[in-house]
């Protein structure tokens, strides 16, 4: 029988060239809708919904990292493959599944604000 343990992990830490691979408009930041590290904010994003991938086709052990913005309105964009598993069915499904999470956006200053994290996700399947 397979058992499915799914564990998501937070990394929140700076992250250098946080802007790298976004689209050409991200790069054209105002200060109304800079992205600010984890450690700038007063208050930390908080995921308020969070479904996991499913790892199905996928055997073992294996991580997949993906680095997202949290934007200040509420959507994740810029979604990236920062650290990839084993399994590419599983990194897709990472990435897929990020489209149903929901969150609280970081606060500086008394105002929502857009942050940058990596969120992890691990399969293992016996």
């Amino acid at each position: 029988m397979k058992k499915f343990i799914f564990v998501i992990l937070f990394l929140a830490g700076s992250f250098i060239g946080v802007a790298k691979g976004q689209t050409a408009n991200s790069n054209q930041q105002t200060d109304e809708d800079k992205i600010y590290k984890t450690s700038e904010v007063d208050k930390k994003a908080k995921i308020t919904k969070r479904p996991h991938p499913k790892a199905g086709g996928c055997k073992g052990t294996s991580t997949v990292a993906v680095k997202v913005v949290l934007r200040k309105s509420g959507k994740i964009t810029d979604v990236e493959l920062f650290r990839p598993s084993t399994c590419q069915n599983y990194n897709e499904r990472a990435i897929d599944i990020l489209k149903k999470w929901k969150f609280k956006p970081a606060i500086k200053d008394g105002a929502f604000v857009s942050t940058s994290i990596v969120i992890e996700f691990m399969y293992r399947i016996y």
